[in-house]
């Protein structure tokens, strides 16, 4: 272990990088879904103020992905969306605000558990004296898209605790 760390009791670069790495992995593995989450809301926000069947159809698979990240949205999937009356082969029948709105607390029920990994891993990292923004990355949805095409310009939701995420977006 000696060998391992200077004189000042600081890691050596190479030690230092490896840590810096290990807790990426790990904060990476451990926010996949909430990634996954917020790459299906982004999917939504796209189409979202193109109401075309095909950017309806983008919405409805974008909507189940977001309800399940890890699955794959399979025809019967779809089948259940059409059964219910979301869709009747060409347009989306429902409010697409109120459909946005519902995904947006789909990803908000998702945040918590985001940002408290990113206070966690924050935290650790500064702890043992690694570079944060070596560690953690910003992987928030940006809801300025959102807020116009609900034609409301709603507060982002922050990320509390001791990290500052705004220093990572360089």
């Amino acid at each position: 272990f000696n060998d391992k760390v200077n004189n000042l009791g600081q890691l050596s670069q190479k030690d230092r990088m490896t840590a810096e790495k290990t807790l990426r992995t790990e904060f990476n593995s451990l926010t996949s879904d909430f990634r996954s989450v917020g790459d299906s809301f982004n999917t939504i926000l796209a189409g979202a103020d193109d109401p075309t069947a095909a950017s309806d159809l983008s919405l409805i698979f974008a909507f189940m992905k977001m309800l399940d990240p890890r699955s794959t949205v399979r025809e019967s999937e779809f089948a259940q969306a059409e059964q219910a009356g979301l869709w009747d082969g060409e347009r989306l029948k429902v409010n697409r605000k109120d459909f946005l709105n519902q995904a947006k607390n789909l990803y908000d029920a998702r945040l918590p558990g985001y940002t408290t990994l990113v206070d966690k891993y924050g935290s650790i990292a500064g702890r043992e004296g690694l570079n944060v923004q070596n560690v953690l990355t910003d992987y928030r949805v940006n809801l300025d898209r959102f807020n116009k095409v609900m034609g409301a310009q709603m507060p982002e939701v922050g990320i509390s605790g001791g990290v500052d995420l705004d220093l990572l977006r360089n």
